[in-house]
C-alpha cells in the first residue's frame, strides 16, 4: 500500500484533538510517532455502523458566549469519546483509489475519511513527527509528498 499508511498498523492512538478546523490524531508504537491531520469529511462508527461522531460544517462552530472559553460542538462531542479512542490500537488501514482512508481500531471503531472536494484543496495528511521526512498529503485532485 503506502509506507505512511502501513506504518500506522499496530500503533496506538496517543492523542486526539481539534486544531482550528482540523481533526488531529497522533499515533505511536513507543518508538515512532505519526500524526494524521484531517481537513475533509470524516466519521467514526462502531461495530454496528452506528455513527459515534462525524465531521459536519457545525462541528467547529463555537457554542460558547463571547466572554467564556471558546468551545465548539466538536469539543463537546469529543469530550466523551476521547478517553475511549485514546489508547486504541490500529489493526488495519486502507486507502482507495480516490484517497478515502479507513482506519480500523481494536475496539471495533472505524475512522472513515472521505475526499469531499475535486479542487486542489488538502483533505488529509500523514506525517512522521520529529522527523524531516516528507509528509504524505492527499488533495481533492491527487496525492503529493510535501
Amino acid at each position: 500500500m503506502n509506507k505512511y499508511i502501513d506504518d500506522l498498523v499496530d500503533m496506538k492512538v496517543i492523542k486526539i484533538y481539534r486544531f482550528l478546523d482540523m481533526l488531529c490524531i497522533q499515533f505511536s508504537n513507543g518508538i515512532d510517532k505519526y500524526a494524521l491531520h484531517i481537513q475533509s469529511s470524516w466519521k467514526i462508527v462502531d461495530t454496528n455502523r452506528k455513527i459515534i461522531i462525524a465531521a459536519h460544517i457545525d462541528v467547529f462552530s463555537e457554542i460558547s458566549q463571547p466572554d467564556e472559553k471558546k468551545e465548539t460542538i466538536f469539543d463537546k462531542k469529543m469530550y466523551e469519546q476521547r478517553p475511549i479512542i485514546e489508547n486504541l490500537k490500529v489493526i488495519a488501514c486502507n486507502m482507495n483509489s480516490v484517497g478515502d482512508l479507513k482506519i480500523d481500531f481494536s475496539n471495533g471503531y472505524v475512522l472513515e475519511i472521505f475526499i469531499d472536494t475535486s479542487e486542489e484543496e488538502e483533505c488529509w495528511r500523514i506525517l512522521k513527527m520529529e522527523s524531516d521526512e516528507k509528509h504524505y498529503v492527499v488533495y481533492g485532485k491527487g496525492v503529493s509528498f510535501g
